[in-house]
């Protein structure tokens, strides 16, 4: 979720019905080059309550100093231990799913981080490195005997990155495993889905990422299918005062003359699948300010037959 899930997203998010959010992955190294952008990113709003602060590296020292300084910073309601990016620029410097090839560091990351906070801490990882390598009963274990709070599977391996199908199986043998939380991760796209995978896996939890690019709407299309209520039938209407939500939350946020570089992808998400809609969304990413985005938007909305 590393350059989706900002401030403004998550607002997003939250009020269609996500229960919990965490921040942009937090560089260890990073935090101690602090600038704005990164202060920006790791500080939660009154609308991301509760909420965590996610941070990847590979050195358990500047871990430790990262947790510790945010708790004392932020006072998030947990850190999140992200040991399953599988993005190359992340594993390259050891951060990310490069720990699944090194229980020894991993070790030493969750030890460390936990004794640093004063909040809970929660760990992500992939199901290994590949296919031949799967890892969460040892990796589980390592985090329960580290006191780490719960543990998030992605039931995909680094190799796979997001292609095939998420291994459901991976997260049931990880629960059997375990004492702590299991939150399952992968494929989980709509109400249907989550019944499933809590069926299948026995998991306490589950988490969305990219089936909310574009698509807020599925945290409550979710609650709503599991508590059997009637489901909402989402109309390009909803989705309009969606995007001039989003719109206006990200000028309140960024300031009036911010670059679209944050949000010109979620206008694309969103407006993917109608008609035309490619033409707009290259439009779109030629846009120099959000007067112009909302201009072709709203000439392309008045295009669209009205549902």
């Amino acid at each position: 979720m590393a350059g989706v899930g900002d401030a403004v997203f998550r607002r997003m998010c939250k009020e269609e019905g996500a229960d919990i959010c965490v921040t942009e992955m937090i560089s260890a190294d990073g935090l101690f080059y602090l600038n704005a952008k990164t202060r920006k990113m790791f500080l939660l709003q009154a609308w991301d309550r509760p909420g965590g602060v996610q941070i990847f590296g590979a050195n358990p020292d500047k871990m430790a100093d990262a947790a510790r300084f945010i708790c004392d910073e932020v006072e998030p309601d947990f850190i999140d231990i992200n040991s399953g990016c599988p993005v190359n620029k992340v594993v390259s410097k050891n951060g990310g799913a490069a720990l699944l090839k090194n229980p020894k560091l991993f070790a030493q990351i969750t030890e460390k981080v936990v004794k640093a906070s004063n909040i809970p801490v929660f760990v992500k990882i992939r199901s290994g490195w590949d296919s031949s390598s799967f890892i969460e009963k040892e990796y589980g274990k390592i985090a329960q005997d580290s006191g780490i709070s719960a543990i998030a599977l992605h039931a995909r391996t680094k190799s796979m990155g997001y292609s095939g199908n998420a291994m459901w199986e991976r997260i049931k043998i990880l629960k059997d495993s375990v004492k702590i939380p299991v939150i399952a991760n992968g494929d989980i796209r709509c109400g249907k889905d989550a019944e499933e995978v809590y069926k299948q896996t026995g998991c306490d939890a589950i988490m969305v990422g990219r089936a909310a690019f574009g698509n807020p709407f599925v945290f409550g299309e979710i609650k709503r299918y599991l508590s059997k209520e009637n489901p909402k039938i989402i109309t390009l209407q909803d989705k309009i005062l969606s995007i001039k939500k989003h719109l206006r939350y990200f000028e309140e946020f960024y300031g009036e003359n911010a670059t679209l570089g944050e949000i010109k992808k979620h206008l694309a998400w969103y407006i993917k699948g109608y008609e035309n809609s490619s033409q707009i969304r290259a439009d779109i990413m030629k846009c120099k300010n959000i007067g112009e985005a909302k201009q072709i938007l709203t000439i392309f909305f008045e295009t669209l037959p009205q549902k």
